[in-house]
């Protein structure tokens, strides 16, 4: 197994869950890459594309890609981006959305469509956490996500934007669904 972690806009790779789980999966002797992206502040979808590729990972059945919140966009542009060779086995989506939602600096991430069908076709097992009470992301939002991509969709009551803000400095359940066949 290996895993891609990408952290969300304004994200680091010093704090959160998101460093947690890093540092989880490392103690397992998980290969895993959870690499600072260019600009995160300004962030362009183009450089962070190259950013999870720069990692070496190998994208197969065996590789788990994890993503929060913009990471979960740039997670699926990523898949968009596989040749005929490539595939991930699974696709965890913490607070993710498919859809502009009016923040001009991330509009850069939408200028086409999503290839719903190719991601589908390139990840095996694709699950999206999402809150009843995220400040960034209705329910709808998450749910229009869940029916695109046939995802598994996981409830989490009460939890915010499932972030440092919303109190997630660690995230057992994102351990459990990297590590659950």
């Amino acid at each position: 197994m290996q895993v891609l972690i990408a952290y969300c806009w304004g994200g680091t790779t010093k704090e959160g869950w998101q460093k947690w789980l890093f540092e989880e999966l490392k103690k397992k002797n998980i290969r895993v890459a959870f690499p600072a992206l260019p600009n995160s502040e300004n962030p362009v979808e183009e450089e962070w594309i190259k950013g999870l590729r720069n990692e070496g990972i190998v994208f197969t059945k065996d590789t788990v890609l994890v993503g929060h919140s913009l990471g979960c966009v740039a997670l699926m542009r990523l898949v968009e981006s596989f040749d005929k060779n490539e595939c991930a086995g699974k696709l965890i989506m913490v607070a993710g959305f498919g859809e502009n939602l009016g923040i001009s600096e991330l509009e850069n991430f939408f200028k086409t469509g999503f290839n719903w069908k190719k991601i589908k076709e390139k990840v095996r097992k694709i699950i999206l956490v999402y809150s009843d009470n995220d400040p960034f992301i209705s329910v709808e939002v998450s749910k229009r996500l869940i029916k695109k991509l046939n995802a598994e969709g996981i409830l989490e009551r009460g939890a915010g934007h499932i972030n440092i803000g919303s109190g997630f400095m660690s995230y057992p359940r994102a351990l459990r669904l990297v590590l659950d066949e």
